[in-house]
This record gives structure tokens, C-alpha cells and sequence, in this order.
């Protein structure tokens, strides 16, 4: 994709595949599938392969379905067999918004541009969730600390106290001798 980029872009229905293929693979039954499409994600949002207004439409959706509700037990008279698939169903649906949202992340690597922070703290409250989302979410605030850090007293400032003070937590060891 990255070869012919100048060609996709004179090619406005390609374009349009290949974020649809990649947005179909995003929510892919296998997890590496998924992850693997996350990256593609990241690096199509990284070299604006995805225009503005088409980015700020996936990352509403993303957001939806982050927002999604898992059910911890089953509804009355309901099947367990039935209410087990619905819940992989409803979790693979969200890891995959939070896979969406880690692309915005990872697509801004030494920059904090006016969405991100609001991204962090929405993944910054999946980290509790069923697997495999936590780990994703873990592995998105190590990288987003790695890329960070070198210009942490420049990046800090677009932050507000309460998202720094979640990003402090989720960032910084706790120390052992507290």
C-alpha cells in the first residue's frame, strides 16, 4: 500500500477498499488478524492515507463501540451457551474499537495533536476489561510512553490535571517502598 500510495490517492474508490479492508480485518475472529490490522491502521492514519473527515468518521466508530456494554451474567431463563457466544461476540467488538482507537494513538508518535488525550483516557478505562483488551491497552501506554517521553515537559502541557493524573498512574511504576 505504502509503495503506491500516489496511486490509491488518484483512485478515490481504492482508497476507499483498502480502508474498508482494513476496517472489515480490524474486527477479524482471529486475534492476531485484528492486531496485525490495527497496525495497518495506525501506519494508513500515520502518512494520511485516511483523509480528516474519514478518520474523525472511524473514530466515532471506534468510539461506539468501545461504549458497547459487556453483561457479566446471563439474563434470566436465557441459554448459557447462547449468552457465552453473545459475550465473545460483544468482546471481540470492542477490542476491536480499542485496537481502532490505539491506531489514532500510535499514528501520532512524537506529537500530542487535540484528540489524543481524549483517546488515552478512553482506553485508559478499558484497562479492566476481559481479555485480550487489556493487554492491547497496556501495549499501547508503554508505546505511547516510549515515543513520549523525550519531550514528556512539552506533551504534558496539552494535557489537563485529571488526564495527567491518569496517565501518571497507568505510566509510572509504583514504588516498591511506598
Amino acid at each position: 500500500v505504502f509503495t503506491n500510495m500516489a496511486l490509491f490517492h488518484s483512485q478515490k474508490d481504492q482508497a476507499d477498499r483498502v480502508v474498508n479492508i482494513v476496517t472489515r480485518l480490524i474486527k477479524d475472529d482471529r486475534i492476531e488478524v485484528r492486531e496485525k490490522a490495527g497496525k495497518v491502521l495506525g501506519g494508513m492514519l500515520h502518512c494520511s492515507f485516511i483523509s480528516a473527515d474519514a478518520a474523525s468518521k472511524l473514530m466515532g466508530q471506534f468510539k461506539l463501540e468501545v461504549s458497547k456494554k459487556i453483561r457479566k451474567k446471563p439474563k434470566e431463563n436465557e441459554d448459557p451457551t447462547v449468552f457465552q457466544a453473545n459475550q465473545s461476540k460483544t468482546i471481540l467488538v470492542r477490542h476491536s474499537g480499542v485496537l481502532g482507537l490505539s491506531a489514532f494513538v500510535s499514528s501520532s508518535p512524537y506529537d500530542i495533536p487535540e484528540h489524543l488525550p481524549a483517546i488515552l483516557m478512553v482506553l485508559a478505562d478499558h484497562l479492566h476489561d476481559p481479555r485480550p483488551i487489556p493487554a492491547t491497552v497496556k501495549n499501547v501506554f508503554q508505546e505511547f510512553k516510549r515515543t513520549h517521553q523525550d519531550n514528556w515537559a512539552e506533551h504534558k502541557q496539552k494535557l489537563t490535571e485529571d488526564q495527567l493524573a491518569t496517565l501518571t498512574d497507568l505510566l509510572v511504576s509504583p514504588s516498591y517502598y511506598a
